[in-house]
């Protein structure tokens, strides 16, 4: 959709020129929002998507990493697809030593600053971080929208986080923690920084 209306969208471009909030909302206008989106608009449930990157880290939110349903002809309307692919978050990538080196710093915060929404343009002043991009798309939704993906994040304690965490099968004891400690950062510069 992004290729059929928005002349400066180039798919797979390096550069990822054209994967702009203002290119995504134009195209989200012309869509639903999924099923259970609680009279949200689509990019305001879109933002929420971004919340939730910015919150575990996903820096993979290309413009493949989300998608629009369509129906079957004369069967309804174009309706945004739920999220997925989070397979990019959680410091995915580290070894556990790496992961112990950065508990054991307290540079877990340091890393979550570091999380950019590359996947999106380049403004010409430089790479948002992923809390940025949220911010920012929350931002252009309705007092609603934002006043109900604050209370998603303030209605998750830090505790239930870590509680999900260690349910995750297949984690090493440094993956848990390191995962659970940066889902506490990110949750907190979400809910202070503006």
């Amino acid at each position: 959709m992004l290729a059929d209306l928005i002349p400066a969208f180039a798919t797979r471009s390096k550069e990822r020129r054209g994967h702009t909030l203002d290119n995504i909302e134009t195209v989200l206008r012309k869509v639903d929002s999924p099923p259970g989106s609680d009279g949200l608009a689509a990019f305001e449930v879109f933002s929420g998507y971004l919340v939730l990157d910015a919150l575990v880290a996903n820096q993979d939110r290309h413009e493949e990493n989300w998608a629009v349903v369509r129906p079957l002809p004369d069967e309804g309307r174009l309706t945004l697809a739920g999220s997925y692919d989070h397979g990019s978050s959680l410091g995915f990538n580290l070894t556990d030593s790496r992961r112990q080196i950065l508990l054991e710093r307290g540079d877990v915060p340091v890393f979550a600053a570091k999380a950019r929404a590359h996947r999106f343009e380049r403004a010409s002043d430089g790479q948002l971080t992923l809390v940025e991009l949220a911010h920012e798309a929350l931002r252009r939704c309705s007092g609603r929208a934002r006043a109900r993906w604050r209370a998603s994040l303030a209605g998750v304690s830090d505790d239930h986080m870590a509680a999900v965490v260690r349910q995750i099968p297949g984690l090493s004891d440094p993956a848990r923690t390191f995962a659970a400690v940066l889902l506490r950062t990110n949750r907190g510069r979400l809910l202070c920084e503006r």
